[in-house]
């Protein structure tokens, strides 16, 4: 009999997670992290576990739900279905920089792990390396051998999952390190209640801060170009009081859209290969740009454009988290290295004299390229950027949008307006389909009261139709979007007139999602879509509406033109 004393590795996570604040574990029990599951049972009161049907429900929900809170949830179950189910979830978080935990096992056996036993994953041969395959798509892996290194590590991956440049850590656990034991004897010693957060509002030095000032003071058509980092840092309202209070421009990469309202009159919108043309000429005509939160990757210019951003021509001031990503991808005047809501505040107090002029250069720039160009809503079959103008008018003002992959991606980054106080989320590091709807669970988590919609294709929808499940046994009414045109539109669309593997059967996807216990509509041309989102709303349960739309609209007809070469 043991200890009473003493208690289990498994324990010990658990107990860990909920002292580092925990909320949300999200997968499926197997293998040895079934024991951790176990010992959850007695944190319900302060730990939510969800079961998904498929673990890569799990990991793109709980990237949502860490990008959208800056907190991890925890991704967890056997290393093997994991690692490659919910390697896709995982693997955005890493390279779009959310924070998460990942917790699985080896599921070795033991003593008997260097003789290949079923499904094992300690990497022996006749076995699969677990360990080899997280490192290649997580920010750190850790391994547990024993129940103190079980605690320890699982305290050592929240705080790396947080510290610099948020991402993905797991941890996985030998099976010893779960169901050994630990007590008040066990060393190295276990520190239960200490604080294991790294600090989150680092800000550069005054020197630095300074110096960058008067370069943005001095600046006579200074732009600001906003990226995903803002949203982690929860540096929104640090960016509008920084851009009203000196009048300058704000743009947005794609990973960046949503971190500043696309109504107001200093919204520039996005930029890039499929951002707007104005939004693309503001930033190219700026002689400082101010890039907060964002790599400055090629996707976000165009491919490195220099008539989007050149630093021979312009004064570039970076302001990035992790120091080596600062002064990466372009060569910038001024990078300051630190967190970005503290870095916008310090430099709003050095810039109240400042004036950029930004609103009348915004109201020129739109002017001059078409800002106020409507897509067609008329049709039946309606056309897919129709039917994103549609949402536009009929979204709640204070919805969370979540985008899928593909063409009906580039629709809603072009013609979605991030209007009042919505939130909008996309996979912003891989672009892989089948993001929407997990990510909308994510959201709609962590964000219970808001109005939550999901936009994707006929193929992103069926890749994760059966998140639905999900939403209908957790409660979690997310409505669901579905722009139906029976293809892998990108691909169709790219293959001309020899499309190949590309095209879908009629399948009627709004009689499945009834099937299951959703509110279910399906639609094809304006009016039937205002009508179906007033009736989801309403509904107050999960809800999927079919919108059958041509294939009038291609991903060419959103390519900006300085990608074309104008």
């Amino acid at each position: 009999m043991a200890d009473e004393t003493t208690i289990t590795g498994a324990q010990g996570v658990a107990r860990a997670m909920v002292a580092m604040g925990v909320e949300l574990v999200v997968g499926m029990p197997g293998g040895n992290t079934g024991s951790i599951y176990d010992a959850l049972y007695d944190y319900k009161d302060k730990v939510r576990v969800l079961l998904v049907r498929e673990e890569s429900i799990g990991s793109a929900m709980a990237e949502a739900y860490g990008r959208l809170t800056g907190k991890p949830a925890v991704v967890m179950g056997q290393g093997a279905w994991v690692l490659t189910n919910a390697g896709a979830g995982i693997l955005e978080a890493s390279l779009g920089c959310s924070p998460m935990l990942v917790l699985v096992d080896f599921s070795e056996g033991g003593a008997f792990s260097h003789h290949a036993p079923y499904q094992s994953g300690a990497g022996h041969y006749g076995s699969f390396d677990t360990q080899r395959g997280f490192e290649a798509i997580t920010k750190r892996t850790f391994v547990a051998r024993d129940p103190v290194q079980a605690v320890q590590l699982t305290q050592l991956a929240h705080k790396h999952a947080l510290t610099g440049a948020p991402g993905p850590v797991a941890v996985i656990f030998d099976s010893a390190a779960v169901n050994g034991r630990i007590g008040p004897d066990s060393r190295p010693a276990i520190h239960w209640e200490a604080s294991y957060l790294a600090q989150t509002n680092m800000q550069p030095a005054d020197g630095l801060l300074d110096v960058a000032a008067r370069a943005i003071r001095g600046a006579m058509r200074p732009v600001i170009l906003a990226g995903n980092g803002v949203r982690l840092s929860k540096g929104e309202e640090a960016l509008r009081a920084l851009s009203e209070a000196a009048d300058i421009p704000v743009a947005t990469t794609s990973a960046g859209k949503g971190v500043f309202p696309e109504d107001h009159p200093l919204s520039a919108g996005v930029i890039g290969t499929f951002g707007n043309d104005w939004s693309n000429a503001l930033v190219g005509g700026a002689d400082l740009v101010l890039a907060v939160g964002t790599r400055l990757s090629a996707s976000d210019l165009a491919n490195d454009n220099p008539k989007l951003l050149d630093p021979a021509r312009q004064v570039l001031v970076q302001v990035d988290v992790e120091p080596l990503h600062a002064s990466w991808t372009q060569a910038a005047a001024h990078a300051l290295v630190g967190d970005a809501r503290a870095t916008l505040v310090a430099l709003r107090e050095r810039l109240e004299e400042a004036a950029g002029h930004g609103e009348a250069r915004v109201r020129e720039a739109r002017q001059e390229h078409g800002f106020d160009g409507k897509p067609d809503e008329s049709g039946s079959p309606m056309h897919a950027r129709g039917a994103v103008s549609v949402l536009v008018d009929a979204l709640p003002d204070d919805a969370i949008v979540t985008c899928d992959a593909g063409e009906n991606r580039l629709f809603m980054l072009h013609d979605f307006r991030v209007n009042g106080r919505r939130r909008f989320l996309q996979p912003n590091a891989t672009g892989g389909m089948g993001y929407a709807i997990p990510a909308a669970l994510g959201a709609k988590y962590a964000f219970p009261d808001a109005p939550v919609f999901a936009v994707c294709g006929d193929g992103g929808f069926a890749m994760t139709m059966h998140g639905l499940m999900t939403a209908i046994e957790e409660k979690l009414p997310i409505i669901t979007v579905v722009l139906n045109n029976q293809a892998l539109g990108w691909v169709f669309h790219g293959q001309g007139n020899r499309p190949i593997a590309s095209e879908f059967a009629p399948f009627n996807l709004s009689a499945i999602a009834a099937a299951i216990g959703c509110a279910s509509s399906r639609v094809s041309d304006a009016s039937g879509l205002r009508d179906a989102i007033t009736r989801a709303v309403a509904a107050g349960r999960p809800a999927v509406i079919e919108v059958m739309t041509s294939r009038d609209d291609t991903f060419r007809d959103v390519v900006a033109a300085v990608a074309r070469g104008g």
